[in-house]
C-alpha cells in the first residue's frame, strides 16, 4: 500500500517527473533489465507495527528503499537529490491514499556496483528512508 501510494504521489510531483523521460519510469516493482534510464524503483525493505503505550498502534513504520539510476553520476545525483528533497519536504499528511505521519530517517547513498555489474547497471544512488504511516 505504502509504495504504491509513494510511487502515485511521485508522479505527481514537476521537480521529479522533469528529470524522468515519463512518470512511468517510477516502479514498484522489482528492476527489470532495463536499458534506457532514467528511472526510479521502489522497494519495501521492511515494515512492522508501531508500539505506543504499550499496544499496538494504528500506526506502521516501513523502511522504504529508492533506486535512482541514470546515465551519468552527474544526473543519477540530480535525481537522487530531486527525491530526497521532494521527499524531505513532505512532513506529515496524506501522500495519496497514504497517511504519512512522520519521516523519521532519509539518507542519500551513491550505488558502486554499477562497475562491476555489466552493461546493464546505470550510475544510481539510493535512499533508504524511514517513515510511519496509516491507511486513510
Amino acid at each position: 500500500m505504502i509504495l504504491t501510494s509513494m510511487r502515485t504521489w511521485m508522479t505527481t510531483k514537476a521537480n521529479i517527473t522533469d528529470l524522468l523521460d515519463s512518470s512511468q519510469a517510477i516502479s514498484t516493482e522489482k528492476r527489470q533489465e532495463r536499458t534506457n534510464p532514467p528511472y526510479i524503483t521502489i522497494k519495501l525493505i521492511r515494515e512492522f507495527p508501531t508500539i505506543m503505550s504499550g499496544g499496538v498502534s494504528t500506526y506502521n513504520q516501513a523502511q522504504i528503499e529508492i533506486s535512482c539510476e541514470h546515465n551519468t553520476d552527474i544526473e543519477a545525483y540530480t535525481l537522487g537529490k530531486a527525491v530526497k528533497d521532494t521527499i524531505g519536504a513532505f512532513g506529515r499528511g496524506l501522500m495519496d491514499t497514504t497517511f504519512v505521519n512522520a519521516i523519521t530517517d532519509i539518507d542519500l547513498s551513491q550505488r558502486g556496483e554499477f562497475l562491476l555489474a555489466g552493461k546493464d547497471r546505470f550510475p544510481g544512488y539510493t535512499l533508504t528512508i524511514t517513515l510511519d504511516y496509516t491507511s486513510s
